[in-house]
């Protein structure tokens, strides 16, 4: 009768290790599906923020332009200022020489 019974209890065993096994495949699954998730969250977050901060470069950049124009500006006006100093200056040296 023990010879008999030898398969069924192993099949018995076979069914609770497969449930086991299976159970612990489940929550595999479900682990990787909640670490999915959050790396898709973290991905729309580092998304959104590359996007704010390219706004951001392309503004300064924008800035950078406006300030190399004035600067430019300024050296011309500098320049010219400096031409009219040495103009000043020559006709204040003309005029100590003719005094």
């Amino acid at each position: 009768m023990e010879k008999l019974t030898e398969p069924a209890a192993r099949q018995k065993q076979f069914e609770r290790d497969y449930a086991h096994e299976i159970t612990i495949l489940r929550g595999v699954i479900g682990a990787q599906s909640i670490d999915i998730k959050e790396i898709k969250l973290d991905v729309r977050d580092i998304r959104q923020r590359l996007e704010i901060v390219q706004e951001d470069v392309n503004s300064l950049k924008a800035e950078v332009g406006d300030m190399r124009a004035e600067i430019k500006d300024m050296r011309a006006e500098i320049r010219d200022m400096r031409e009219q100093i040495k103009q000043i200056i020559t006709l204040l040296t003309m005029g100590k020489a003719e005094l």
